[in-house]
């Protein structure tokens, strides 16, 4: 895979990532308990990597 796609592809899981974070915290902001979470980069790289993408 040419470097300039593998970019493009962990950027937009970096984003999708975000994107998942985001809409949890939306969904669960009023209810009791709720702790939000982050979004790791290197934890998704390291997914990306497992799925092939980066292959």
């Amino acid at each position: 895979m040419s470097p300039g796609i593998w970019v493009g592809a962990s950027g937009a899981s970096a984003q999708l990532a975000s994107l998942e974070a985001t809409a949890n915290h939306l969904a669960n902001s009023s209810t009791a308990g709720f702790r939000a979470d982050e979004a790791v980069l290197s934890e998704h790289l390291v997914d990306a990597q497992r799925s092939g993408v980066a292959a």
